[in-house]
């Protein structure tokens, strides 16, 4: 996966190893040439994890629950 480095996730993408953070476009191509099997293997069980967890909206059900929250927190301070 490739994502803006600016880009809000970047740097979760970065650290769980799910991918590449670039600056624009022409960076890709560097990254692509140099990819080895072994980076390949070792990022396949982090891509394995994060997909199950998407798959099951795990991550909808967690921004679901914090807006709960946030309404209810707002909600009880009136």
């Amino acid at each position: 996966m490739f994502i803006w480095k600016h880009a809000a996730p970047a740097k979760w993408v970065t650290e769980n190893h799910l991918g590449f953070a670039v600056e624009n476009l022409s960076d890709i191509w560097s990254i692509i040439e140099n990819f080895t099997e072994e980076q390949y293997q070792a990022m396949q069980p982090d891509l394995t994890r994060v997909s199950h967890l998407i798959r099951n909206g795990v991550f909808a059900k967690h921004a679901a629950m914090n807006a709960l929250l946030a309404v209810n927190e707002t909600y009880t301070e009136f």
